[in-house]
């Protein structure tokens, strides 16, 4: 069962989908961005990606980079459960 969610890169794509998931109220909500981005009330906001460790699903929504994104995954795979469901 999904109770975590984490969203990672808040441009516009991600913080789209962090605002509509926060609207649906049933779902814990983590947001990672490494730039500082305007608090929100409905979900977290955090800039280390070791804050993202339980959560059981997240989205990734950073730039459109294979290298980076290929970095992001072998770093994220580290961090969180092998239960936790990565998408992209």
């Amino acid at each position: 069962m999904i109770k975590k969610i984490g969203v990672v890169g808040l441009g516009t794509m991600g913080l789209s989908i962090i605002k509509h998931l926060a609207s649906l109220e049933e779902f814990n909500l983590i947001g990672y961005s490494r730039n500082s981005v305007k608090d929100d009330k409905k979900f977290m906001l955090t800039q280390k990606l070791d804050d993202l460790h339980d959560c059981d699903l997240v989205i990734e929504a950073i730039e459109e980079d294979f290298k980076i994104k290929s970095e992001f995954f072998c770093k994220i795979a580290s961090i969180v459960s092998k239960k936790c469901i990565l998408a992209t």
